[in-house]
């Protein structure tokens, strides 16, 4: 896999391909501490901002999710706060009292920074948060867990037009990413592999010149639809807020591949009639 040293070609045109419709995109790891919150607010801000899409990311985290360390809070409502207030939204004048949002556009709902949101195991809560979003949003990217067993995740899952996995580049990272695709496919959402992306994240120097990384790859690359490296940032290892311009340009590049990869995805969804 090379390193990317320069943007897709034509990315900005390319990034403007109609989506029709309300999308979900759902962010998945069966191990935390990889770099899916951090994936779904990159990805999340390079659609919002190279697209008029409005885009938001949404932590959809049982426990205590990371979402609101990673974008810069400008209010203290939730995710729950939305889900137990969701029948007095009847604008997005409402709805946008309980969104924070960055300077790539994109919004944030964030979860509770104690509780997370436990009504995701209840009967339907995902989906009435996720009732209220489709009004008003054209794409989603669902920050989730690392439980995919619960009522809730299914539910996240049953909606969802597209997964991204995520990894590390670990010793344990192939059986982690290949239970999760076991799990999909064992449980009806067999679907949703092919479209996959898979990003391996926090790639050092050192990992990028292993012969395991480039195995890694090889081993998903004929199962999903593609699969890209994002370089260790010591900007995003800080757990901080993420700003782009302090972020090297080989990982907003690598971050571009997967927006367009997402975007593109998505587009062929609805060229397909799905």
């Amino acid at each position: 896999m090379p390193e990317w040293s320069a943007l897709p070609e034509n990315f900005h045109a390319r990034m403007q391909v109609p989506i029709s419709g309300h999308r979900r995109v759902a962010v998945l790891s069966l191990k935390g501490g990889v770099g899916k919150t951090t994936t779904s607010v990159l990805l999340g801000s390079l659609m919002a901002a190279h697209r008029e899409s409005r885009v938001v990311a949404v932590d959809v985290n049982r426990d205590m999710g990371t979402l609101r360390d990673r974008i810069p809070l400008q209010t203290g409502l939730t995710v729950r706060d939305l889900y137990r207030n969701a029948e007095s939204i009847r604008g997005f004048t409402d709805l946008r009292g309980y969104v924070s949002s960055n300077e790539e556009r994109m919004h944030a709902l964030v979860g509770d920074h104690v509780f997370g949101f436990r009504e995701l195991e209840g009967e339907d809560g995902y989906g009435v948060v996720a009732g209220v979003l489709e009004r008003y949003y054209d794409i989603v990217l669902n920050d989730c867990g690392t439980g995919m067993g619960n009522p809730g995740m299914r539910r996240v899952l049953d909606l969802a037009d597209q997964v991204v996995v995520v990894l590390e580049p670990a010793s344990d990272a192939a059986r982690a990413a290949e239970s999760t695709f076991e799990w999909l496919h064992r449980n009806g959402y067999a679907n949703l592999i092919a479209g996959a992306i898979v990003v391996i994240s926090k790639v050092d120097r050192k990992s990028a010149s292993s012969p395991e990384i480039d195995a890694l790859e090889s081993h998903f690359n004929g199962m999903v639809r593609a699969v890209v490296r994002i370089p260790f940032d010591e900007h995003l290892a800080w757990g901080r807020v993420i700003r782009f311009q302090e972020l090297h340009e080989s990982t907003r590049n690598a971050c571009s591949h997967v927006a367009l990869l997402s975007v593109e995805g998505l587009a062929r969804m609805q060229r397909s009639g799905v």
